[in-house]
C-alpha cells in the first residue's frame, strides 16, 4: 500500500509516519522536516501544500490513501491561517478525484463539538464549534464527506505525550519545574474537584488507530481519546508526586470560553478498529519527562 502523510514531519505525523513504514511505502509531506526523526524509509518532500504543489505531487506518484495530518497548529491562531486549511483541503480533495485516489484519513478535532450539551460526546453530538480552529476542522469535514471520496474522520481529543509535551496543559507543568508554581484557571466548576476535565490521549495510542482504519470499508466519523476524564488538579498533583519538587499551586480566575468538561464516548473505536488505549495519564507524564532529561 502507497500512503502519503501530509503533515508527516509535524508532533503526531512523526509517530505516525515511523509506525506506518514497518509496513507501507510512506511518502510524507510538509513545509519543514524541523529536525524529526523519520525513518530512512520515507519519500520526503519539503512544500507548502499550494494547489501546484499538490498537483506535482500527485503527477509524479502514485498513492492508495491520503492521510491528511497538516494543518496550522495554534488552537487561537487568526482565521486567516484556518482559512488556509480549509482551502489545502479542498484542493487536495479535488485532486485526488482527478487522479482516482480512493481513501482518506483525516485528523479533525473534538474542538468541532464546541461546549457539549452531553457528556460522553458521541460523534452524534452536536457540533458547535466556538473558535475559528474547530469552525476550520467542522469545514474540511463537510468538503470530504460531500466528495464521493471513501473516508475515515478521526476526531482527536487532548493529545500528549511522546517527544512533544501536546496538550497545553502539560507544556505548563514543564515550565512550573522553573517557576516553581503552576496556575489553574478556574476552580470553581461544577466538576468533582472545581477543575476543568479533559480526555487526554497518548500519542502512541492515537496513532495506533489509523492502522486499522487504513483498510476499513466504511466511512465513518470516529471519536479517538482515551474514554477518561483528567481534571486539571489531578495532572497537577499527579506530575509533583513523579518530580518530587515545592511547586506552589495558585488558584487564578476563569478564562473567557474554557469548555467546563470534554470527555469522549470511544464505543466506536473499540468496535470499527478494534482499537482501545493502552497508556493512562501516568505513561503521558512518563514520557514527557523522559524526553526533557
Amino acid at each position: 500500500m502507497d500512503i502519503l502523510v501530509t503533515g508527516g514531519a509535524g508532533y503526531i505525523g512523526t509517530v505516525l509516519v515511523n509506525m506506518l513504514t514497518e509496513q507501507y511505502n510512506v511518502t510524507v509531506a510538509d513545509k519543514l522536516l524541523e529536525g524529526k526523526k523519520l525513518s530512512e524509509k520515507v519519500k520526503y518532500i519539503k512544500t507548502n501544500l499550494e494547489k501546484q504543489d499538490i498537483e506535482n505531487i500527485f503527477n509524479e506518484n502514485y498513492f492508495d490513501v491520503i492521510i491528511h495530518l497538516a494543518a496550522f497548529k495554534q488552537i487561537n491562531g487568526s482565521k486567516e491561517k484556518f482559512d488556509e486549511d480549509v482551502e489545502i483541503t479542498k484542493n487536495l480533495i479535488e485532486t485526488m478525484k482527478l487522479h482516482k485516489t480512493k481513501k482518506i484519513i483525516f485528523s479533525s478535532s473534538a474542538a468541532v463539538y464546541g461546549d457539549p450539551k452531553e457528556i460522553p460526546i458521541t460523534e452524534d453530538t452536536e457540533c458547535n464549534p466556538t473558535n475559528p480552529y474547530g469552525i476550520s476542522k467542522l469545514e474540511c469535514e463537510n468538503i470530504i464527506k460531500q466528495s464521493g471520496i471513501n473516508y475515515v474522520i478521526f476526531r482527536y481529543f487532548n493529545v500528549a505525550g511522546g517527544e512533544d509535551e501536546g496538550a497545553a496543559a502539560f507544556a505548563k507543568l514543564l515550565q512550573s519545574l522553573k517557576t516553581y508554581t503552576f496556575t489553574i484557571n478556574g476552580t470553581d466548576y461544577e466538576t468533582k474537584d472545581g477543575t476543568c476535565i479533559r480526555d487526554y490521549i497518548h500519542v502512541n495510542d492515537l496513532v495506533r488507530a489509523h492502522i486499522p482504519a487504513l483498510n476499513l470499508e466504511v466511512n465513518e466519523i470516529i471519536n479517538l481519546g482515551s474514554g477518561v476524564g483528567t481534571s486539571t488538579k489531578e495532572a497537577f498533583y499527579t506530575f509533583v508526586n513523579k518530580v518530587k519538587k515545592p511547586i506552589k499551586l495558585i488558584e487564578g480566575p476563569r478564562r473567557e470560553g474554557d469548555i467546563v468538561v470534554s470527555l469522549s464516548s470511544i464505543t466506536k473505536a473499540l468496535i470499527l478498529l478494534n482499537w482501545k488505549p493502552e497508556l493512562d495519564l501516568n505513561d503521558i507524564i512518563d514520557s514527557i519527562l523522559d524526553n526533557t532529561q
